[in-house]
């Protein structure tokens, strides 16, 4: 079993959620968050799922709500370096063509981003990261 593991990197014209290990049920709440941190900074979000060595069920409801509220806050969503193993679980669910997918993860210019942006509004993603939290919440329960 390969560690989970979330970086998220900030080269201020789009964000990398980059995820690595398996992603389940154990995992899904971990990369809510991110996925709630990323939205919150309201730039295009490309998640690099090359490293990806398992996804199930879990891991295509947290994509699908992140990709549904990039949407209605108007970012951009793109999944890239999709491996064989979520490749598998977007296909047979049936969802591949409701995602943005580049082949390769793009590996340019990147940084740390803070764990947290203290102090700063958040106008627009707010309301839709607290939804993100609230589903995903609901479905674990």
């Amino acid at each position: 079993m390969e560690r989970f593991r979330i970086q998220t990197f900030d080269d201020s014209t789009h964000l990398t959620v980059r995820i690595s290990g398996e992603v389940d049920l154990a995992s899904a709440q971990a990369l809510t968050q991110a996925f709630s941190l990323a939205l919150s900074v309201e730039r295009p979000i490309m998640v690099d799922c090359a490293q990806i060595t398992f996804a199930d069920s879990a891991a295509l409801s947290v994509l699908a709500e992140a990709r549904d509220l990039a949407e209605k806050c108007r970012v951009r969503f793109q999944l890239s370096g999709v491996p064989e193993p979520l490749r598998q679980v977007l296909d047979l669910s049936g969802t591949a063509s409701l995602f943005d997918i580049a082949e390769e993860p793009r590996t340019d210019g990147i940084a740390d981003l803070p764990a947290a942006i203290p102090g700063q509004g958040l106008p627009r993603s707010e309301k839709a990261v607290g939804t993100l939290q609230t589903k995903y919440e609901a479905v674990a329960a």
